[in-house]
């Protein structure tokens, strides 16, 4: 059985579950999973939307589970995974689709700015969003949670056999409009702190340690979840599944780098405490 498991955030940008869906399942028939089964996950704390992945992979039909999550709906995987071991058993596949492990500079820079916190909180309690959701996708919150459950981490790594994907795009166009300024303002903010990105996670958060992992350029985060250009990707998830042994082509797997990502990367080494995200808009 193969489950696949949303991005929540990019979920309430506007993506109609349809759309959402039919991009998710274009490539199953040809790679005959017809046993599936979607986890629509919801903008919530980790300790609270991890339990309803916990409750379906309990389900006793399920006994032999392929995850496919997105995004956030990796972060909320990865939780009830080590939050409860005894469930690895149930697991025959992971694969998470750029899920930021170590967090985005965009998520420190909506909690911790002095003016625009205020205002995301009075946002996020008008959406029904927990701001405390938001927190936990900074790369200060996410780098201590992967260095605490490093073991952990390891250990799931070395039962179930994982697959992680990163992509990045860079934006060329010229901004005109206030909102074309504003998309390429975060977009430089977030190559500012943390280098190649997909628009919200930074390529290097996307690592878990040893695991198998795809980079993808030109491909933004909405692209997977409703983009035409996400075939090729979702071919190779689907062959991961059938045999995780397989040489992906054309793509190569990332080399596991030597110190990070127990670390912090070399080219942004700074200190997550002693930043000052500040949002340029041109």
């Amino acid at each position: 059985m193969t489950l696949f498991i949303t991005d929540s955030f990019l979920s309430a940008q506007g993506i109609e579950k349809d759309q959402y869906l039919s991009s998710l399942l274009m490539p199953l028939e040809a790679h005959e999973l017809h046993d599936f089964d979607v986890l629509w996950s919801e903008n919530l704390p980790l300790q609270k939307s991890m339990k309803r992945i916990r409750e379906r992979l309990l389900k006793p039909t399920h006994s032999s589970i392929n995850i496919i999550a997105h995004g956030k709906g990796g972060l909320d995987t990865l939780e009830c995974l080590l939050r409860y071991p005894e469930l690895l058993t149930r697991v025959n596949r992971l694969i998470f689709v750029q899920s930021p492990f170590w967090g985005t500079p965009l998520a420190d820079f909506l909690v911790g700015h002095a003016v625009i916190s205020p205002m995301v909180q009075l946002i996020s309690w008008f959406k029904g969003v927990p701001f405390k959701a938001i927190e936990e996708l900074s790369e200060l919150s996410r780098q201590v949670y992967m260095i605490v459950n490093r073991e952990k981490i390891q250990k799931l790594l070395s039962e179930i056999p994982t697959m992680t994907i990163g992509t990045s795009l860079e934006m060329p166009f010229q901004s005109i409009t206030v909102s074309e300024k504003l998309m390429k303002s975060v977009h430089r903010l977030v190559s500012k702190y943390s280098g190649p990105h997909d628009g919200w996670v930074p390529l290097f958060s996307t690592r878990l340690s040893t695991e198998s992992h795809i980079q993808w350029e030109n491909t933004s985060h909405w692209d997977l979840a409703a983009g035409e250009k996400s075939a090729e990707i979702k071919n190779l998830i689907y062959q991961f599944i059938n045999d995780p042994h397989i040489s992906v082509k054309p793509l190569e797997l990332a080399e596991s780098p030597a110190k990070f990502p127990w670390g912090p990367s070399e080219e942004h080494s700074d200190s997550r405490l002693d930043r000052s995200y500040q949002l340029e808009i041109s």
